[in-house]
């Protein structure tokens, strides 16, 4: 578990489609055929692309475990919540 990426994680629950899809969620875009923010998502995405494969589940519970990061949890945003 300490060397699970973030992108295995992303991939079995939402598949690829994240790293190849559209920015504007068109069917049709490509290199061939960009929509009009095609070049500009294409670099974000490989950026996000990278960061995913870059970081572990271990990495980011060491910083919840640190302090220096955290998660919402279910819990806390029931407590908010009113019913």
């Amino acid at each position: 578990m300490n060397e699970i990426k973030l992108v295995q994680v992303v991939i079995a629950i939402d598949g690829k489609q994240l790293f190849t899809g559209c920015g504007l969620g068109l069917k049709q875009c490509d290199e061939n055929h960009p929509c009009p923010v095609h070049h500009q998502f294409k670099k974000i995405r490989n950026e996000l692309e990278s960061m995913l494969r870059n970081t572990t589940i271990k990495e980011m519970a060491e910083g919840v475990g640190t302090g220096l990061s955290f998660f919402k949890t279910i819990n806390s945003i029931l407590c908010k919540a009113k019913f």
